[in-house]
């Protein structure tokens, strides 16, 4: 057997050494691509926004032009002057619930009736948002957009 003189052994530990600090940093800078690559939370990218897609769920819905007070003086107007057919038609107590698209200029389409169809309130609620001012449209990313709005009109008779 060889015997190793203390020469040796210095520069084996020498390169014992530079072969490890090579590897760790090999590691760190492996460890360091890999870890850049999955971090998404550091990077925002929006989707570019169709304006002509209609959108169910936008960052900002469409609303009546002075929100939600203005809408209910505009629909108590209109319930106000057809008062007297909504409290014959037994029919139009309750809720009508009405479904429409809000186009990006605020003007109102395809409006459906979806409960209280015929009924007084069904009608009258529909008049009312179709012959209405145009809405304030809706939004995403900041951009306006096409988007389906559901209006709910409910009429209570209550006895005095």
């Amino acid at each position: 057997m060889s015997k190793t003189s203390p020469t040796d052994l210095f520069y084996n530990k020498q390169l014992l050494y530079k072969m490890k600090s090579t590897l760790l940093i090999l590691f760190f800078f492996a460890y360091s691509i890999a870890n850049a690559q999955t971090d998404s939370s550091t990077v925002s990218i929006h989707q570019p926004v169709n304006t002509d897609s209609v959108y169910e769920k936008p960052d900002v819905e469409a609303q009546f032009p002075g929100g939600e007070q203005k809408w209910n003086k505009f629909i108590q107007t209109a319930i106000e002057r057809n008062i007297d057919d909504l409290v014959d038609d037994k029919k139009s107590r309750g809720t009508c619930i009405l479904k429409f698209i809000v186009d990006t200029n605020g003007i109102v389409s395809a409006l459906r009736i979806t409960t209280l169809n015929g009924t007084v309130l069904g009608k009258t609620s529909s008049a009312a948002i179709l012959n209405g001012p145009n809405w304030i449209p809706a939004t995403i990313n900041g951009v306006k957009v096409k988007s389906v709005r559901i209006q709910k009109v409910t009429f209570r008779v209550t006895r005095g």
